[in-house]
């Protein structure tokens, strides 16, 4: 977690927030305040974990406790896609004998 970060993002599943309800709300009555964070070299398994966990959707990446980027479960998920997609074709090409 990175105490400098927070995040104003879509209210959690059953919190309803009407325009009216959030006209006298501060961004600061929002926002996520113990922010869990990653760095460019966590292994994508662990924050996968990490997301489903905790359900999040998004992790910021900081490095030297700047915010760098934002990882998606989608990003996450397309690269493990790709990973199982090369894997099945590494095996298609042992079975038919060709390398």
């Amino acid at each position: 977690m990175h105490p400098a970060i927070r995040i104003v993002a879509v209210p959690p599943r059953g919190y309803h927030l009407t325009i009216e309800s959030a006209a006298d709300k501060r961004v600061s009555d929002l926002m996520t305040r113990n922010v869990i964070t990653c760095v460019a070299e966590d292994r994508y398994a662990g924050i996968m974990a990490v997301m489903v966990s905790r359900h999040l959707r998004h992790i910021p990446v900081v490095k030297d406790g700047k915010f760098i980027s934002m990882v998606s479960v989608r990003d996450l998920l397309k690269l493990r896609l790709d990973e199982v997609q090369s894997e099945a074709d590494a095996m298609r090409s042992y079975i038919a004998g060709s390398p």
